[in-house]
């Protein structure tokens, strides 16, 4: 991952619904770097993992989904919001490996396998999820 995904990948932690665009402007960057807004509309964001088809997974502090990010025309805002799990308990942890998915939840580890294959497919429903702990 360069250091422009990665600041902007950032900035999705940071930017939440009382964040409004204009908060960019009072951040101080080191030489060389730029920022921007990458996501909006996300609730109290947590973790992000990046799979490997550069979709960004992200999970949610107070809310009750984890969801992946789409930027389908690679201008590096996604646009597009996909709901991977619903009715989660605080899940936050978020992690790929191996082309699978892993997302926690207060007392469960969930896994989500070949999750850029799903995402590709523009499903209706969601992927099956299985307990992985």
């Amino acid at each position: 991952m360069n250091r422009r995904n990665f600041l902007k990948i950032g900035l999705i932690i940071v930017m939440s619904s009382s964040v409004n665009s204009s908060g960019i402007d009072n951040l101080v960057l080191p030489e060389g770097f730029e920022i921007s807004i990458a996501a909006n509309d996300l609730n109290s964001p947590r973790q992000i993992a990046e799979t490997k088809a550069g979709h960004i997974v992200v999970g949610s502090k107070k809310g009750d989904k984890i969801v992946a990010l789409l930027d389908d025309d690679n201008d590096g805002f996604f646009e597009k919001k996909v709901t991977l799990a619903n009715g989660l308990l605080n899940p936050t942890g978020v992690a790929f490996y191996n082309g699978d998915l892993y997302f926690s939840e207060i007392d469960t580890v969930w896994i989500i396998e070949d999750i850029d294959q799903w995402l590709e497919k523009e499903s209706e429903s969601l992927p099956k999820k299985y307990i992985y702990i």
